[in-house]
């Protein structure tokens, strides 16, 4: 079953240079290995980041904008819904 909450553009958006050109809507997750990251108010919310190509099968590295401050993650497919894990620093 496909979730309509999320979506991401087509990867061929962020070609020929493959920077972080293409939009995603995804639902921000914590990451316990980086408490903080994200404000909790924010985790479970949607929200739109910024994505680039695939860096493996799963994952994409994406940027997330909040309180003023670039957050840099990945966008992952979980639960049937695009999902934004911040990294561990």
């Amino acid at each position: 079953m496909e979730n309509k909450e999320t979506w991401i553009d087509p990867e061929d958006r962020a070609y020929p240079y493959g920077g972080f050109t293409r939009q995603a809507r995804v639902r921000v997750l914590g990451n316990p290995h980086a408490p903080g990251a994200v404000p909790d108010r924010i985790i479970g919310q949607y929200r739109m980041v910024r994505a680039s190509v695939p860096d493996t099968h799963f994952s994409i590295p994406a940027r997330l904008r909040v309180d003023g401050r670039t957050v840099r993650g990945f966008v992952s497919y979980i639960n049937d819904e695009l999902t934004f894990t911040p990294e561990a620093t």
